[in-house]
C-alpha cells in the first residue's frame, strides 16, 4: 500500500493496512518490509504503526527509527508515540519506550564535533515534530 495525505507531501507505505471506522484508526503493518512514513519534517520506519485521526496521534511499534530531516537527529526505539494538539506542530509530544537510543548532532554554534548519544529506557520530548527537537 502506498498513500499520501491530501494536500501535503506526506507518504505512507506498508505491506498491509486496516481501517477501523468506529475509533477512526488507521493501522499499517509491515510483514516483509517495514512501514515507511515520510514527510517534510521527518522519516519514520517501524514494523507496525497506527494513526488515530481524531487525536492526531501516531503510535509506531517494533524497531522504530525516526530521523528529523532538518537537524539529522536520529532516534531508535521499540515504541514511539507522537501526539500533537490538533493542527499545531509546536505542541508535539514524543514518548519513546524500550531501549531507546538517540543520536543528536551538535550544531555549528557549539563547534560541531561528535554527536551526543543518549541511551535510556524511556524518553519524553516536548516541542516541534521530528526527533526530539526541544526536548524536556
Amino acid at each position: 500500500m502506498l498513500a499520501h495525505c491530501e494536500g501535503t507531501s506526506s507518504t505512507l507505505a506498508s505491506d498491509s493496512v486496516a481501517w477501523f471506522a468506529g475509533v477512526k484508526r488507521f493501522d499499517m503493518i509491515g510483514q516483509k518490509s517495514p512501514v515507511h512514513i515520510r514527510d517534510t519534517a521527518m522519516t519514520l520506519d517501524a514494523v507496525n504503526a497506527s494513526y488515530f485521526l481524531g487525536q492526531e496521534r501516531l503510535e509506531a511499534h517494533k524497531n522504530v527509527v525516526t530521523v528529523n530531516r532538518k537537524t539529522g537527529r536520529c532516534c531508535v526505539a521499540q515504541s514511539d508515540v507522537l501526539s500533537r494538539r490538533q493542527g499545531c506542530a509546536r505542541h508535539a509530544r514524543h514518548v519513546r519506550i524500550g531501549s531507546t537510543n538517540h543520536r543528536l548532532p551538535r550544531d555549528a554554534d557549539s563547534g560541531g564535533g561528535e554527536p551526543y548519544i543518549i541511551v535510556a529506557d524511556r524518553v519524553r520530548f516536548k516541542g516541534t515534530t521530528g526527533c526530539g527537537a526541544a526536548g524536556r
